[in-house]
């Protein structure tokens, strides 16, 4: 086959083959019966010393590149049996219409044959330009009974040869105005990857500070928008290191929620507004082994440290180092236990702060926390949870490999070490525990997830709390 032959897979008793291999603008997939049946078993060749004799080219007819070219693909004619039954009237007339079965219609496969004479129409050869294909649709969704409804779509291009990529990241809201975007292009000819983008970021954080009559809240609320810079550089396969900088503008803008104000919602915007220029350069180490199976990585490791500064024309400057760790161990072929540990601090005039909430934090809690210093760990094992499941009613449905998790997530974030208390009196205070399960669902461009988790400070267990998601497991 011209193209190689990718995805090879025999089937663990060696019954079955399955290969698949491009051609004419489409992936094709054959399936073979018994394929180490007629194997011919041989005794390996002792090494021999090789002499080369004269040159390779003057071994090869070159005559033969013009057998090669485009050729007619001729259909193979078949009998239609619906002209020989009576349709109208098939039981009466002693038989029923019968649909003849695909499998034994036989197909002309001549014009993917090695030819052996001169094409009438030899190839024109031309400059090669990209055309570009989706090749990736990617996308999340998730709906918890704290935090709403929020989510994300993914789409991926690129060229046949792999050379040029475009990617574009849609956040999806509510609000027009508080929509996420990045629309990069990737140069991926050469070893080193190159990419430029141009970006809008919204992000809102919620914070509460308790007074003699009770809390009151603030809200951050800020805005970037920018160009986007990478360059990245494979050492191996599985590591690489990369190079990424933002150059944007910022606008920052704090709102105030006082406590006689809760119950009606009224909130004091822009009690402070900032805005300038900045530029954020960042460095990181990727190592990333995984394996993935139909909801995430089922084996391998991953690894990534990222060191960032930003320099801004006002008050935006900071220095960032955070580090995330992840492993996978498969056993019993069907169970993975998976293994997160990430940490990070910020420093600097205006710190950048890190989220303890959400899907990819302490899963259990009922509101996000943030602070300069973070730490966070992660057990969870991946398990088969029903191998098949069919409905008869209301509607037939039929399911399979559903697969669940159960976990326990336990993490801080803070600003000032002098006031952090992780426990008091055999209780977690800034210290956060939760654990939780849920299945588990590839319906193919997505997975689906519900999960439900229970906050505990070790004392009292919290109301559950419920994830309905549309992404991988970390």
């Amino acid at each position: 086959m011209i193209s190689g032959v990718y995805s090879a897979d025999i089937s663990a008793d060696n019954n079955y083959m399955l290969i698949s291999n491009f051609f004419a603008e489409g992936w094709n997939i054959y399936f073979e019966n018994s394929p180490l049946n007629n194997l011919e078993y041989r005794d390996y060749p002792l090494p021999t010393l090789y002499h080369q004799d004269g040159d390779l080219l003057d071994r090869i007819d070159f005559e033969r590149l013009a057998n090669y070219g485009p050729r007619q693909r001729v259909s193979v004619p078949r009998k239609n049996p619906v002209n020989t039954q009576n349709a109208r009237r098939p039981v009466f007339s002693g038989f029923e219409p019968t649909i003849p079965d695909s499998t034994l219609i036989a197909t002309n496969y001549s014009w993917d044959e090695r030819p052996t004479s001169p094409s009438d129409t030899p190839p024109t050869i031309k400059k090669y330009r990209p055309r570009f294909m989706l090749d990736r649709v990617w996308g999340g969704a998730a709906y918890s009974t704290s935090g709403g409804a929020v989510g994300s779509v993914e789409l991926g291009f690129s060229d046949l040869m792999g050379d040029h990529a475009i990617g574009l990241n849609l956040g999806i809201t509510d609000r027009l105005d508080e929509t996420n975007f990045l629309l990069t292009y990737l140069y991926l000819k050469r070893r080193t990857d190159l990419g430029l983008g141009v970006y809008n970021f919204f992000d809102e954080t919620y914070y509460r500070d308790l007074r003699p009559w009770g809390y009151d809240y603030y809200r951050l609320r800020q805005r970037q928008t920018g160009l986007y810079f990478l360059a990245r550089y494979p050492f191996s396969r599985f590591s690489r290191l990369e190079f990424d900088s933002m150059l944007f503008q910022y606008e920052r803008n704090w709102d105030y929620l006082p406590n006689q104000n809760i119950s009606t919602g009224q909130w004091i915007n822009n009690i402070d507004h900032s805005e300038g220029k900045a530029v954020t350069p960042g460095i990181s180490l990727v190592w990333d082994n995984a394996l993935f199976g139909s909801t995430g990585p089922l084996v391998g490791w991953r690894a990534n440290y990222t060191i960032r500064k930003a320099f801004a024309s006002q008050d935006l400057d900071y220095l960032t180092n955070y580090l995330d760790i992840r492993s996978y161990n498969l056993f019993s072929k069907r169970y993975s236990l998976a293994l997160r540990a990430n940490a990070g601090i910020s420093t600097g005039n205006s710190p950048d702060r890190f989220s303890l909430g959400g899907y990819y934090g302490v899963r259990a809690l009922s509101r996000n926390l943030s602070g300069q210093k973070k730490v966070l760990g992660s057990v969870e094992l991946r398990y088969p949870l029903l191998d098949y499941l069919a409905l008869a009613f209301p509607i037939p449905l039929t399911i399979g490999n559903i697969r669940g998790s159960a976990y326990v997530d336990i993490g801080a974030v803070w600003d000032d070490n002098k006031a952090f208390r992780g426990a008091r009196d055999g209780l977690l205070e800034d210290v956060k525990l939760g654990y939780g399960f849920g299945p588990r669902l590839n319906v193919g461009y997505f997975v689906l997830k519900l999960d439900v988790a229970w906050l505990t400070d070790l004392s009292h267990i919290s109301k559950p709390q419920v994830y309905l998601s549309l992404s991988d497991d970390f």
